[in-house]
């Protein structure tokens, strides 16, 4: 997944990864990270993990972040290499520094660690669709996918049924 990640978004996707499979946040909380969350310490580097992205705000909501699940905020440190030996402390590092240069440069208004490919932050099921959802399925992973009749109320009152596709990854 790290590899076909990395191919989909070149300037964070292995690092993306890495630092769930690493340090564990939801991915509310790791895609709104910003160059401000990693502090460099003495004995290392950590994460701020302070908010979360509000599902249910809308794209253009002045703020689409809340308290992280439980209002339990915290501080992750950040090991130096992975389980599978990526220098995660270093590439975390790197990507707060090309953040910082993107946010002067214009192009990431935030400081995103993980940006859409404009600078702005994800939506779920954007991600999911573009990112996540192809690059498991390029790395091999096994998944589920049905048909589903659904019905819509449209603007004007009127039900419609559709038929819309699902798709569920077989995850542990």
């Amino acid at each position: 997944l790290r590899d076909q990640m990395q191919l989909l978004q070149p300037r964070w996707g292995a690092l993306a990864v890495e630092l769930a499979g690493g340090c564990g946040p939801r991915w509310g909380e790791q895609f709104q990270l910003t160059a401000s969350d990693v502090i460099e310490t003495e004995t290392g580097v950590e994460v701020k993990i302070e908010w979360q992205i509000d599902g249910k705000a809308r794209a253009k909501s002045a703020t689409r972040r809340k308290l992280p699940k439980g209002e339990k905020t915290r501080v992750v440190s950040v090991p130096a290499r992975s389980q599978t030996g990526y220098a995660l402390a270093e590439a975390l590092l790197a990507r707060r520094d090309a953040a910082l240069a993107e946010q002067a440069a214009g192009k990431n208004p935030e400081a995103l660690l993980f940006p859409t490919p404009t600078g702005k932050l994800y939506i779920h099921t954007s991600f999911a669709r573009d990112v996540l959802k192809p690059a498991a399925i390029a790395a091999g992973w096994t998944y589920q996918e049905w048909e589903v009749l659904e019905s819509v109320t449209r603007k004007d009152g009127t039900v419609e049924q559709v038929l819309r596709r699902r798709m569920q990854f077989d995850l542990t």
